[in-house]
């Protein structure tokens, strides 16, 4: 049976739960039976065979048992609650150790309703060139290590994504109910890893990732330059010489599905937690096109329906140029359904500003909690910082309205920062850039005096690589950064 079955297994609570395998003889009965659940089939011509269970409610621990006439498997300690595959590159995959509270958490990491399935990679991607044992492993699609469900520990849980963790912590106090999730991260992986052939095959935009389309995929153009030259490091030689082919890289499009992501389905879910987009920050409109596409991929092939899928705008950082852009890519993809983005342009690392991992994990993982307690889960919370919802420009005076905010403030009771307005001197001969001096806040609203001598044309928030900014609601999420393109007059 595939590895995601194993002793303190979650399953997902109140949805029919899959349990599929192989190995058995052909046309052989096959009996699966989950606390008083029992269901029969027959294995096919090659023997795979597959069932459904029906729902069952939170609870646990039984036994899962899969039997035939001549063997039987028995999986012990099998919870039933709420399980989130938490998927994307290095940001996701940062273990907990690393974040920055782990001193003030690490006595109290025991939760024997936390349960942690962890995909870890078993060669490595820094830039060096595989050895042969490396190279088979890749070859061979063995590029994930072994794993198999823990309980959360001091042993286990410091290893794990924090952003996963924490995420499932608030979860399981809020919901009370055993929580699972499924770690499948790689660092630096791209986006395009993690789509089917098939869905590239079948966009006519994205096909070119695919064999047939570039000679080479690591040489289409939107391509970050980071993967290519990852790719040519550590397939080495051994590309050159023709002993390997670069859609063998972990990298590759479609690599990290066929081996990553098929595995997993169709186990039962109840959505998705993303953290990606680094490794295609270069082309905004490129990444909005393989995001949607890939939300759409998993859903199909998961055939349970629009599942959730929450994800993470990228956090602040310095020297990366285009990242007000592709965070507004990351916001449209929000036009497709049951989708949420959690806000973390406030959470970059002021120590290091251009650290592409800050450590600040345990708000990412906690405001993705909210979004799911709120969204899916129908509790009456606030789970997004305020929003732009219009504005209105009369004579020198605009306002900005924002939905999620009761009640506008600054995280630090000063002047609100990070709002900038673009446009021309009166006489129209050069271009103006004013952070204003006079802001004030009422309620949801900002009101702000527009200086005499600039005609506006755009409005910013936040919309830089690392901007200073301060907005908050009362739940104390930050606002999402916009840009406002003013109408022209006559």
């Amino acid at each position: 049976m595939p590895k995601v079955f194993s002793d303190h297994m979650v399953v997902q609570r109140e949805s029919p739960i899959p349990i599929w395998g192989s190995g058995a003889e052909p046309g052989q009965t096959v009996a699966v039976e989950l606390k008083n659940s029992s269901r029969e089939t027959l294995a096919d011509s090659i023997g795979s065979w597959s069932v459904k269970l029906p729902a069952i409610s939170a609870g646990g621990p039984y036994d899962l048992q899969v039997a035939t006439e001549t063997d039987t498997i028995n999986f012990t300690d099998v919870l039933v609650g709420e399980v989130w595959v938490a998927s994307g590159q290095s940001n996701m995959a940062w273990p907990l150790r690393q974040s920055e509270v782990f001193d003030s958490v690490k006595s109290n990491l025991k939760h024997p309703d936390i349960r942690l399935f962890k995909m870890e990679q078993g060669v490595h991607l820094s830039p060096e060139p595989y050895t042969e044992e490396e190279l088979r492993k890749i070859v061979h699609g063995s590029f994930y290590q072994s794993a198999s469900w823990e309980h959360s520990s001091s042993d286990t849980a410091p290893e794990f994504s924090a952003v996963a963790y924490y995420f499932a912590q608030n979860l399981q106090d809020s919901l009370n109910v055993p929580v699972g999730i499924i770690q499948n991260a790689i660092g630096g992986s791209p986006t395009q890893a993690w789509l089917s052939k098939k869905a590239l095959r079948n966009n006519p935009k994205l096909k070119k990732y695919i064999p047939g389309g570039e000679d080479n995929w690591f040489s289409v153009k939107e391509l970050h330059p980071f993967i290519a030259s990852r790719v040519k490091e550590n397939l080495g030689e051994a590309l050159k010489s023709g002993q390997v082919n670069a859609y063998q890289h972990p990298f590759a499009p479609f690599y990290l599905y066929d081996h990553g992501v098929t595995p997993l389905i169709p186990y039962g879910i109840r959505g998705v937690l993303w953290y990606q987009g680094e490794s295609n920050a270069n082309y905004p409109d490129e990444h909005t096109r393989l995001f949607k596409t890939l939300i759409q991929d998993w859903r199909k092939a998961w055939k349970q329906g629009s599942f959730p899928f929450l994800y993470v705008q990228l956090p602040a950082i310095q020297g990366r140029n285009r990242w007000p852009e592709f965070r507004k890519g990351q916001q449209d993809v929000l036009k497709l359904p049951n989708t949420s983005m959690t806000v973390t342009v406030d959470l970059g690392d002021p120590r290091r500003p251009s650290n592409v991992h800050p450590p600040k994990k345990r708000p990412i993982g906690r405001r993705l909690s909210r979004i799911a307690l709120g969204k899916v889960y129908g509790e009456s919370i606030p789970f997004s910082g305020p929003k732009f919802e219009n504005y209105q420009l009369r004579d020198s005076i605009l306002s900005i309205t924002f939905d999620h905010a009761e009640k506008l403030a600054t995280t630090n009771g000063n002047s609100p920062n990070g709002l900038v307005l673009q446009g021309y001197n009166r006489s129209g001969t050069r271009e103006q850039i004013i952070t204003p001096d006079t802001m004030t806040v009422s309620g949801n609203s900002l009101r702000i005096q527009i200086p005499e001598e600039i005609s506006v044309t755009k409005i910013k928030y936040g919309w830089a690589p690392y901007p200073e900014v301060n907005l908050i609601n009362e739940a104390g999420l930050p606002a999402w950064p916009f840009k406002i393109e003013l109408p022209g007059n006559f």
